[in-house]
């Protein structure tokens, strides 16, 4: 009977005060379980799905930024095309009237 009094000293993990105790535990466990730990899952959820609805809004606003930027690159490419259109005709014209001047000058 050397064992008996080994056995008194063990705490078990309710905390060694008998059927209290493990009610207490119990109770605790079934607080995290239906209490916590729901309103934690609730709590990520609401906070994965206002990120989610940022992402988008700034998705959203990316998108009409690039195609504002595409519309004015869209449109400064014409009118540089226009420009350079105009500046060769003028240099054409210059350069036909320079050849008139030079036949002119050696008839």
């Amino acid at each position: 009977m050397d064992w008996l009094p080994l056995l008194a000293d063990i705490d078990p993990i309710s905390g060694g005060a008998g059927w209290i105790g493990a009610g207490l535990l119990g109770a605790v466990l079934c607080w995290l379980l239906l209490v916590h730990l729901p309103a934690k899952d609730k709590q990520i959820r609401e906070l994965i799905d206002s990120h989610l609805k940022a992402e988008k809004e700034q998705r959203a606003d990316f998108h009409a930024t690039l195609t504002q930027l595409l519309e004015f690159s869209r449109m400064q490419i014409g009118s540089l095309g226009d420009a350079l259109r105009e500046d060769l005709d003028a240099l054409r014209d210059s350069m036909q009237a320079m050849t008139v001047a030079l036949r002119e000058k050696i008839k």
